[in-house]
């Protein structure tokens, strides 16, 4: 009994749940002794003495072609939205190229002028040690000495310009960017 129920209503489903197929059907329009427009999906409902000055039309429940489908419209803004994306991202990368450019600067010129200062330091060791100092004048000794101090000086201005940078560079600079090279 409960099978031959369950049959029943699985059959009335497919029947009057049509699947993937578009369906017309057709719509009867008149007008009747008083001017008054009715529009009736079955020819029963039409009056006898009218029935000459019915209009028939067949509707379908296929969009019009010139209609979007909204797969369609979904499937433009998924491709709008990739094309937005892919812009996006490659403006990050442009970005992060730039603040690579502009760290790998800062740190070759830190590193020369670091470098700078050793050599400086070193001069100015050489005359004044023990040993060299019979090779060196006090005039040697006086420019070794202005020497270090300028290089000093520099390295100072290049390590407050990339105290600066990384500032900038953490309230500027993509995040992601920011904390691989800082954080």
């Amino acid at each position: 009994m409960l099978r031959n129920v369950t049959i029943f209503l699985v059959a009335l489903i497919f029947v009057l749940l049509p699947v993937g197929r578009s369906h017309s059907a057709t719509i009867y329009k008149y007008t009747d002794e008083n001017g008054v427009i009715h529009i009736v999906d079955s020819p029963e409902k039409i009056p006898p003495s009218l029935e000459e000055k019915v209009e028939k039309t067949k509707i379908s429940s296929k969009p019009k072609e010139e209609e979007k489908d909204y797969k369609s419209v979904f499937d433009e803004e998924i491709e709008k939205s990739a094309e937005e994306a892919e812009a996006e991202k490659k403006k990050k990368e442009e970005e992060i190229k730039e603040w690579d450019e502009k760290k790998n600067k800062l740190l070759a010129e830190l590193s020369e002028a670091e470098e700078k200062v050793k050599r400086a330091e070193a001069f100015r060791l050489r005359t004044v040690s023990s040993y060299s100092r019979k090779n060196y004048t006090n005039a040697d000794r006086k420019m070794a000495q202005k020497q270090l101090e300028v290089a000093k000086e520099n390295y100072e201005k290049v390590k407050q310009r990339w105290e600066e940078f990384k500032e900038s560079a953490r309230t500027d600079a993509p995040y992601e960017w920011w904390r691989e090279n800082f954080f």
